[in-house]
Formats: C-alpha cells, sequence, structure tokens
C-alpha cells in the first residue's frame, strides 16, 4: 500500500486523530485515501473507524490490504465480505465498523507448520520471500487494485 500510494504521489503523514499515517493521491481521476494505522494490530479498528467516521467514508468504500497465512506465499486473493478468518486485525475492523461487508485483499504469506501462527507472522521474510513479494506479489496486488479502482472491487479472485 505504501509503494502503491508513493508510486502515485502520495506522501503518508501521521494524523494523531487517527492514530494512523495516511496519504491522498489520485488514479485515474479518483481520489484514493490510503491508511496505516499505527495502533497494534488487535486494534486497527479504531484508526479506520475514526478515519472513515471523519471522512465520511461509507463500508463499501474501505477497501482492507492484509497478510493471510491460509495463503501460499505470493497468492493474492479478494473477497467482498465475510469473516476475519482468524485475523485479528480484520476482526478488529469488522467490530468497529458493525458489519463484515468490507472488501479486503488479501496477501498470501503461507505458514510454517512446525511454527505457531502468532510467531510466524513477526519473523522476518527470507530473502527470496522479499524479492517474490516485492516483484510478483506487488505486480499482482498492483493490478487488483488499479483495475478495483478503475472497474469496482471484484467478488472474489485468486492471483
Amino acid at each position: 500500500v505504501e509503494k502503491w500510494a508513493k508510486e502515485n504521489g502520495g506522501e503518508f503523514s501521521f494524523n494523531k486523530k487517527f492514530n494512523a499515517a495516511e496519504s491522498k493521491t489520485t488514479f485515474q481521476d479518483t481520489e484514493v485515501l490510503c491508511l496505516l494505522p499505527e495502533t497494534f494490530m488487535n486494534n486497527s479498528g479504531d484508526a479506520v473507524q475514526a478515519t472513515a467516521s471523519f471522512y465520511k467514508i461509507s463500508p463499501e468504500n474501505i477497501w482492507i490490504v492484509l497478510d493471510d497465512l491460509n495463503l501460499d506465499t505470493g497468492m493474492v486473493r479478494t473477497r467482498q465480505a465475510g469473516s476475519a478468518g482468524g485475523h485479528n486485525g480484520l476482526e478488529s475492523v469488522i467490530q468497529k465498523m458493525g458489519k463484515d461487508t468490507l472488501p479486503r485483499i488479501r496477501i498470501g504469506i503461507g505458514l510454517n507448520e512446525g511454527v505457531p501462527s502468532e510467531t510466524y507472522v513477526l519473523q522476518p521474510f527470507s530473502n527470496e520471500e522479499i524479492e517474490n513479494l516485492a516483484t510478483e506479489t506487488y505486480k499482482k496486488f498492483t493490478k487488483i487494485l488499479e483495475s478495483a479502482i478503475e472497474k469496482g472491487f471484484p467478488n472474489d479472485t485468486l492471483a
């Protein structure tokens, strides 16, 4: 999200009201607000709710980008709605917004079966994984995001 915003002329600055860094940019004549909550993951919904309330953004126009242990590393999947799937950050947003109809882009980070998930998500990626995420996965993410901005958020895609 940060890389995409910067590539499209956005600059992030911290907003104390939201406890998040925000960036406004324009893509294909559409204003896009990108938000990076600075809260603990379990409290991401506080930043999203404060921002949505201030800017009067309806839930269907809030697109959540998150990591997903249940997808292989580098896979990108969209969903219009659904449960948090065990993701505490998404659960916080769903609770604070009062609905699960929040479009989301899930980016796979895989799961090492021998490592507890709460430990795994805090481990650094390997150099190979970083390279893949920064190139191939980023291309998939960008294609999906930009298409969604132009044509509307897709129902369920897997790339």
